[in-house]
């Protein structure tokens, strides 16, 4: 609670310009905004897991075929190919009262300053969705893992995402807040079996 409660403290001090606090838990502090030219916030997620490695974070991080297993959002996570630095991955997401939504996904892996870096983009390419889905419009995003001075990782989350097709607004701001706190408690339970 109090690591919470200090997080929010930093939090309000440092956000994102044009970003606000949406929540905080989890030893996280999650913001939403601005809002993107495609018509969506960002989401930014800032957390401090004292009981996990960068070591023991990048083997399941960078082993993208397994997201299916750790985030519940994700219900497929299929490695399509290996190019050069990137992984095509084909994912499948779902959210309440929403169909599902599809994304062949480029996932990079890079060294940063005591740590690493897993982003995505969608791919130019998108296979037409399977029958009762739907394309994902934009997905484009990132987690940053590094080592904490005070021990455990810095975790950083980015996410710039437009689901395509009409969505009620109240699933957009569900999945911007509460969501995204569910990914988080997801990555951080399967980061600390």
């Amino acid at each position: 609670m109090v690591l919470t409660m200090l997080l929010v403290q930093t939090a309000l001090a440092d956000a994102p310009p044009g970003a606000k606090v949406a929540a905080a838990g989890h030893d996280c502090v999650f913001y939403v905004g601005p809002k993107a030219d495609i018509g969506y916030n960002h989401v930014n997620v800032e957390c401090y897991w004292p009981e996990v490695t960068v070591a023991k974070a990048d083997p399941i991080m960078s082993d993208y075929g397994i997201h299916n297993n750790i985030f519940g959002s994700v219900t497929v996570s299929d490695v399509v190919a290996v190019e050069g630095e990137y992984s095509r991955v084909f994912q499948v997401h779902v959210a309440k009262g929403i169909k599902p939504r599809e994304a062949m996904l480029m996932f990079k892996k890079e060294a940063v300053s005591g740590g690493y870096k897993y982003s995505w983009v969608m791919d130019e390419n998108q296979p037409a969705p399977t029958a009762g889905s739907v394309t994902s419009a934009y997905d484009d995003g990132h987690f940053i893992f590094t080592n904490n001075p005070s021990g455990g990782v810095k975790v950083e989350y980015h996410l710039l995402y437009s689901p395509s097709g009409r969505v009620p607004k109240f699933v957009v701001n569900w999945f911007q807040t509460d969501g995204v706190v569910d990914v988080m408690r997801d990555l951080r339970a399967y980061l600390s079996r």
